[in-house]
């Protein structure tokens, strides 16, 4: 029985030390086994306390380790994905050389950006190229006088994309001949090359357009300066304008209602200078059709055009044939010349303004109807004695006066 007991107890514990094994936890009196098989498992719980600590301990440093492996991957990704550092999956970026711009003084004649660039690449890879044209009135005039009509170009930036190349080149290239073939048409231009140290293609565009806003803004300065000469002007004619028009009215106010005015010829005396003149500002009719009475009778006499007019019969020739009779007498009142030494030197017809028709009783379109109305200008001057001869030989002719114009 002992040895049954002891083979239990042997037994028990082993299976308290498998399930601590198994579980980590001590399982005594609790699985319903008597009580010194519970004695046996507190004395075998004791030790699985121990197994547990170990167990916690290992499974601590196996995280611990895990953290610390995942954290070495995870900084390696990150520096390979900078470019700086040395990951599994990283690559090394290629390094980045300084580039170099040469100055190119003089483009050889009608040399194009796509030769410069061929003949450049020869000695190494060129990224950018910018040629200036030359000025569009000298090749206006280059092109007027039978010149060559392409395009020229008269200075140029070359940018490498070492800047080691770019120095070789403008110390190998600068004053030598561009050379090739013997038959070619650059084969003879000199190089004029210059290499520009600090300099990149930002200040270039910077300097391009600063010329440009340069230029616009003079272009403004002389357009404004140009607004300012012509409204000047225009100003200065405007006040010589009023100034005339005041001068010819105090004029008219010393010289009579009617408008005579001896002018400086007639007041030293001299004969054929001696003029007077009458304007009626209303007379019915159109300009379109007083016109061809006015040149009727300019350069006849004055009892010409009397008779010429006397022979129709219509209301704008007795107008008209009213302006020659008062420019007439104002001659004989103001300047002492008979109407028979007297001429008709001008007449003109000018617009005036359209007055409503004077119908009261009227009705429909035919009430608001505006008539036209002008003004006629007659300008009379003495005449010389050639003239005066002329005039007293044709009013002594036996058939009578002249016949009547027709207009």
């Amino acid at each position: 029985a002992m040895s049954a007991e002891e083979s239990d107890g042997s037994s028990v514990g082993s299976g308290a030390s498998l399930a601590s094994d198994s579980s980590g936890g001590g399982a005594g009196g609790e699985d319903g086994t008597p009580e010194a098989s519970r004695g046996g498992g507190g004395a075998s719980g004791g030790g699985g306390a121990k197994a547990k600590e170990a167990a916690m301990r290992r499974r601590r440093s196996s995280s611990a380790e895990s953290a610390e492996g995942a954290g070495t991957g995870d900084d390696g990704y990150f520096e390979a994905d900078d470019g700086a550092g040395g990951g599994d999956g990283g690559e090394e970026a290629p390094r980045k050389h300084k580039r170099g711009i040469v100055y190119l003084a003089s483009i050889p004649p009608y040399m194009v950006v796509g030769k410069v660039r061929h003949l450049m690449s020869q000695f190494g890879k060129v990224e950018r190229i910018y040629l200036v044209p030359e000025d569009a009135s000298a090749a206006k005039r280059r092109k007027q006088s039978g010149g060559n009509r392409k395009m020229r170009f008269t200075e140029g930036w070359v940018e490498f994309e070492r800047k080691k190349i770019a120095k070789a080149v403008a110390e190998s290239l600068n004053a030598t001949t561009i050379g090739g073939k013997k038959r070619s048409f650059y084969h003879d231009d000199i190089w004029n090359i210059k290499y520009l140290p600090h300099f990149k293609w930002s200040h270039l565009t910077e300097k391009i357009a600063y010329e440009n806003r340069v230029r616009e803004q003079r272009l403004r300065t002389a357009i404004a300066q140009s607004r300012r000469e012509q409204a000047f002007y225009l100003s200065a004619v405007d006040q010589a304008t009023k100034v005339k028009k005041m001068e010819e009215r105090k004029g008219r106010k010393g010289k009579g209602k009617d408008g005579a005015a001896p002018s400086d010829g007639a007041a030293a005396g001299g004969a054929g200078s001696a003029t007077a003149w009458f304007t009626k500002k209303k007379v019915r009719g159109s300009v379109k059709k007083l016109s061809p009475i006015t040149r009727l009778i300019t350069g006849l006499s004055v009892p010409e055009a009397l008779a010429q007019l006397a022979f129709s019969q219509k209301g704008r020739a007795a107008d008209v044939r009213h302006c020659v009779a008062r420019a007439a007498g104002n001659a004989e009142v103001h300047l002492d010349v008979p109407p028979e030494r007297l001429m008709v030197q001008e007449a003109f017809v000018g617009k005036n303004e359209q007055y409503p028709a004077m119908r009261y009783h009227a009705r429909g379109r035919g009430s608001r109807a505006k008539m036209r109305y002008s003004q006629v200008t007659v300008k009379v001057r003495a005449m010389d004695d050639d003239e005066a001869d002329r005039l007293v030989k044709v009013f002594n002719m036996p058939e009578g006066p002249p016949p009547p114009r027709v207009y």
